[in-house]
């Protein structure tokens, strides 16, 4: 649980250093450099941790038994989702400071592979199992917050290509939806390593 632990203290640091991104740009109409710097040196941190957890997890496959192994792939498409979320989240933000459309195809891509992961996921029947119904219902919270983190995304998308700026609410919004969605995401992964502890 250490490396989900590492997760979770840069996932906090990684929405912290967005907030004060945002309101640097807020207050002044224009992008902090330094801010910047911080929030994607906060970003690049959390990659390599994930990328720690999901090394972790595939280890796991290698040496457990066929149950550990059900639980272990759950995990890797998990980890995957999360990964590919959070850097949708930063793709997301580097277009609205930076006007690039690259950026905002990337959010589209990375949200893209986090529905396939989803759809491995679903796959496994690892959430059809009898007594499975706690998972299953952190598991569809975690994806409907993920939906609205989407749909968020879009109507900051909109906004910016209409006007060239969002409204402070929008953004509050937008960041909201990625907090649920982290914590959604953190209830699901402690809870399939708990079940993956007791099997």
């Amino acid at each position: 649980m250490a490396a989900f632990e590492g997760v979770v203290d840069a996932k906090v640091a990684v929405l912290a250093s967005a907030e004060t991104m945002f309101e640097g740009y807020e207050a002044q109409g224009a992008v902090n450099a330094e801010e910047v710097s911080v929030f994607e040196n906060d970003i690049d941190l959390l990659i390599v941790r994930l990328d720690t957890l999901l090394d972790d997890s595939i280890n796991a496959l290698s040496n457990g038994t066929l149950e550990d192994n059900m639980h272990a792939s759950a995990a890797v498409y998990l980890v995957r989702m999360d990964k590919d979320a959070m850097e949708a989240v930063e793709e997301a933000m580097a277009y609205l400071l930076l006007n690039d459309e690259e950026e905002k195809q990337n959010f589209y891509i990375n949200m893209q592979d986090f529905d396939a992961s989803a759809a491995s996921v679903e796959a496994l029947e690892y959430l059809d199992r009898e007594g499975s119904e706690d998972t299953s219902a952190l598991y569809h919270n975690m994806t409907q917050s993920k939906e609205t983190l989407y749909a968020e995304a879009e109507t900051l998308f909109a906004s910016y290509e209409a006007q060239g700026a969002v409204t402070k609410d929008e953004m509050v919004r937008f960041e909201d939806a990625v907090d649920a969605y982290a914590q959604s995401y953190e209830q699901l992964f402690a809870h399939t390593e708990l079940m993956r502890a007791e099997s």
